[in-house]
């Protein structure tokens, strides 16, 4: 894949408490940390791979990660000395607006052309190929309508009110 774009950017979200998962993974897998930071299935955390899966389309020097200040212990053990470098250090966790709305400011002033994509930390993706080649596609679709604002999902049975969902 590896086709990057000019004005291309990444924010990834790792500001979460991971109140819902805490007790099961330290009850049931000995991980004390906000979901973001556990190695939940590989050798990873799941924030180390959304770096990586950013990484594919987005270079390293347009990428920005929030995470909280209560936070720092866990991000300064799963993300490498370049990637440090990427952070965005808010004072707590306000929800994902919030989180969002500080880079985009920072990205703007930086590079008013630009494009920006908003990876949550704390999903897993199986088929991680296919998913970036869906957020390949809305790229190039907004590079083409760039009025437009691409949210991708996936189709959900019913409103899940612990977890959020999608009204189109």
């Amino acid at each position: 894949m590896k086709k990057h774009y000019e004005h291309l950017w990444a924010i990834i979200l790792a500001g979460g408490d991971g109140i819902r998962m805490r007790e099961y993974l330290k009850t049931n897998r000995n991980i004390d940390s906000p979901k973001q930071f556990a190695n939940i299935i590989g050798t990873h955390s799941m924030l180390w791979h959304t770096i990586e899966r950013a990484k594919r389309i987005v270079p390293l020097q347009r990428i920005r990660i929030v995470v909280n200040n209560q936070h720092l212990k866990y991000v300064h053990a799963e993300i490498s000395e370049p990637e440090r470098k990427s952070l965005i250090v808010v004072p707590c966790n306000r929800g994902t607006a919030a989180s969002i709305l500080l880079p985009v400011v920072k990205i703007f002033a930086q590079d008013p052309s630009t494009c920006i994509i908003v990876f949550p930390s704390d999903h897993f993706i199986l088929e991680e190929e296919r998913f970036m080649n869906f957020v390949e596609s809305a790229v190039d679709y907004v590079h083409r309508s760039p009025e437009t604002v691409v949210l991708v999902g996936i189709p959900s049975k019913d409103a899940e009110t612990n977890y959020g969902w999608i009204e189109p």
